[in-house]
């Protein structure tokens, strides 16, 4: 089994819906062992718009990242998340932050998240 982080935020419609139907997911998908609180931040490289509200779960998972990756993605997908630009707003979205102490780079994923020194979590 892997330790990794995730980072949830949503800064779209009912936020705190958001990240909890996501919570329920994501528990579908690996063993989750400690949930954050929700933090309500600035956007992090985005001008004018909404408030975050971001959290972080703790988890464990015998995924791969990239096939983690992938499940979050589905999530994302099926709770609504529109996929455009990378720095617009978003009813949510799951980033994983670390995983194990793995560094890892590829067209997909890295690791650790390369903003996680910017979120404030």
């Amino acid at each position: 089994m892997f330790r990794v982080f995730l980072a949830l935020g949503s800064n779209q419609g009912d936020r705190l819906h958001y990240l909890s139907k996501a919570i329920l997911e994501i528990k579908r998908v690996v063993d989750v062992s400690a949930v954050s609180s929700i933090y309500e931040t600035e956007p992090v490289g985005m001008a004018e718009t909404e408030l975050f509200f971001n959290m972080v779960l703790e988890a464990k998972t015998t995924l791969l990242p990239a096939e983690l990756l992938n499940k979050l993605k589905k999530i994302e997908t099926a709770l609504g998340r529109k996929h455009n630009s990378h720095n617009s707003p978003r009813e949510i979205d799951i980033d994983i932050v670390l995983y194990e102490d793995y560094i890892f780079k590829d067209e997909a994923v890295e690791l650790p998240h390369p903003e996680m020194w910017k979120r404030k979590f």
